[in-house]
C-alpha cells in the first residue's frame, strides 16, 4: 500500500470503508433477524408452556379417571340365582357378624325378565329378577345395620317391601323381627330373553 499512489489509495480506503458499511448493514440485519426468531420462538414456547399448565389439572383428572376405571372389578355374568346364592351368603354373614338370626329365607319361583317398579313391561332383555323373601330377627339397631350391610354388597337387588314388628321380649330388651321381600337382580345366561 505504500507503493500505491495517494489517488488510488483513496480510492481503495473508500471501497474498503463501503464494503465494511455493508458488511456491518448485512451482519446487523442477520443478527436482527436471528434475534427476532428467537424471540418469536421465546414468546412461543411461553405461550406452550402456558397451554400446557392449564392442561396439566385436566390430565391429572384423566389419569386418576383411568386408575379408578382400572380398579373396577370385571364381574363375571351372574344368573338371577347365582345372585340370589350370593345375597343368602351376604346375608348369613352379615347377620352373625351382628349376632342376629336368619329365621326365613325363601325364594319364590323361576326368574322372570326384569322390569323396573315404576314398569309393567320388561325395560331390558339383558337382565332377569329373582323374589326372595326373608326374615331377621335380633336387636333392632343390629338387624337394622345387618340389612343396611346387605344393601351396600355386592347383590344388586331392589325392596318391594321392608317391615317390622315386635318379636320376643329379652331381659335386656325386646327383639324386633324385619320382613323383606326384594327382587334380585342378574344377567341372562345367554345374554337375552328374546
Amino acid at each position: 500500500m505504500n507503493n500505491l499512489p495517494m489517488a488510488q489509495y483513496r480510492q481503495f480506503e473508500s471501497q474498503i470503508h463501503r464494503w465494511t458499511r455493508i458488511g456491518v448493514f448485512v451482519l446487523g440485519a442477520f443478527i436482527l433477524v436471528l434475534g427476532g426468531g428467537a424471540a418469536a420462538y421465546r414468546s412461543k414456547s411461553a405461550g406452550l408452556q402456558g397451554e400446557l399448565a392449564a392442561l396439566r389439572p385436566q390430565l391429572e383428572n384423566i389419569q386418576s379417571q383411568v386408575e379408578s376405571a382400572n380398579q373396577v372389578k370385571n364381574h363375571p355374568v351372574r344368573t338371577a340365582y347365582e345372585r340370589i346364592q350370593d345375597l343368602q351368603k351376604e346375608l348369613s354373614q352379615a347377620v352373625s357378624y351382628r349376632g342376629c338370626t336368619v329365621t326365613t329365607f325363601q325364594v319364590a319361583g323361576e326368574p322372570t325378565a326384569y322390569a323396573d317398579q315404576g314398569s309393567k313391561i320388561a325395560s331390558t332383555t339383558h337382565l332377569t329378577q329373582g323374589s326372595v323373601r326373608f326374615e331377621i330377627s335380633g336387636r333392632t339397631l343390629d338387624v337394622i345395620a345387618a340389612i343396611r350391610q346387605v344393601g351396600t354388597g355386592e347383590v344388586p337387588f331392589e325392596f318391594d317391601s321392608l317391615s317390622f314388628r315386635r318379636g320376643k321380649i329379652r331381659e335386656d330388651g325386646v327383639d324386633v323381627i324385619a320382613t323383606a321381600a326384594i327382587r334380585v337382580v342378574g344377567e341372562v345366561p345367554g345374554g337375552t330373553t328374546s
